[in-house]
């Protein structure tokens, strides 16, 4: 841990806004319930996770493992289906700013306004959770819920089609 800080202390040591605020360390890491154990073969590495899941799979899992001071625990199939996730996600984006300029403009209607609320309101509860180092919640709000939204947005607007700006944000 001291290394970590160092090197951050090194890297920007202009920029004290990127140093570590806190660190959060938790006891043991569990895979799938089962605390992790060389002895019974039931042990992971970054590497081998990376392998197994894909960086961006590990990511999201280790996010979703827990970041109370509880034990985390790494699920393997959250871990499997996180990159067909955010393959999904990522489209979804893509598709979205593919029709940024066919979307209704002018007044923003109820439905919009609802929406601009829930964005803004979700960017600050973010960072909030960032900060706090509260991971599992970040993902939730960012990731999971925000997506419902967005669908939820869509179905409400099905007639008018969603507004321009809100889906720019």
């Amino acid at each position: 841990l001291t290394m970590f800080l160092y090197t951050h202390a090194a890297i920007w040591d202009q920029d004290q806004s990127k140093w570590p605020r806190s660190i959060h360390c938790t006891g043991k890491l569990f895979i799938d319930a089962e605390k992790m154990n060389p002895r019974l073969a039931l042990c992971m590495s970054l590497a081998g996770a990376i392998k197994n899941y894909s960086a961006d799979g590990v990511r999201m899992a280790l996010a979703d493992a827990g970041d109370t001071q509880d034990d985390a625990n790494f699920v393997t199939d959250n871990a499997n289906g996180m990159v067909p996730k955010l393959t999904t996600f990522i489209d979804f984006v893509e598709n979205r700013q593919k029709s940024l300029p066919t979307l209704r403009t002018g007044e923003l209607n109820l439905f919009d306004r609802m929406m601009m609320n829930t964005l803004n309101s979700t960017i600050t509860e973010a960072d909030n959770f960032y900060r706090t180092m509260k991971f599992r919640a970040a993902l939730n709000a960012v990731f999971f819920e925000l997506q419902a939204e967005f669908s939820q947005y869509e179905r409400l607007c099905a007639n008018d089609g969603p507004h321009r700006d809100v889906m720019a944000k």
